[in-house]
């Protein structure tokens, strides 16, 4: 499965189907799909945003921000993130579709 197939789609959905050993060593991202998952995508933000600080090259982490600021109609900020997303995988297809989905949505 390609790790990045469902941009478009429930970010906490892809990140939750991945297999288990795949971020057992990531409780920042597995805790920001637990809040997300819970119905607080501003906690999920939170937590996302300092490993953001900590990794601001991180495909997950860019990609949860990106999503749940879409989600949440913020698709300014989203743009920023979805953007660096596709500069960090310049060659992915589903990032640049992320990034047109939200720019279509009001995205700069």
């Amino acid at each position: 499965m390609s790790v990045y197939c469902v941009f478009v789609g429930n970010w906490t959905a892809f990140y939750s189907a991945q297999t288990p050993s795949a971020h057992l060593d990531r409780p920042d991202l597995r805790r920001a799909v637990a809040l997300d998952s819970a119905g607080n995508p501003d906690a999920a933000l939170r937590v996302l945003g300092d490993a953001y600080r900590r990794h601001p090259y991180d495909r997950e982490v860019l990609l949860g921000l990106a999503s749940i600021l879409r989600d949440r109609g913020r698709a300014k900020e989203a743009t920023r993130y979805a953007e660096e997303l596709v500069a960090v995988m310049p060659e992915s297809a589903e990032a640049k579709r992320l990034l047109e989905e939200i720019r279509s949505k009001g995205g700069r």
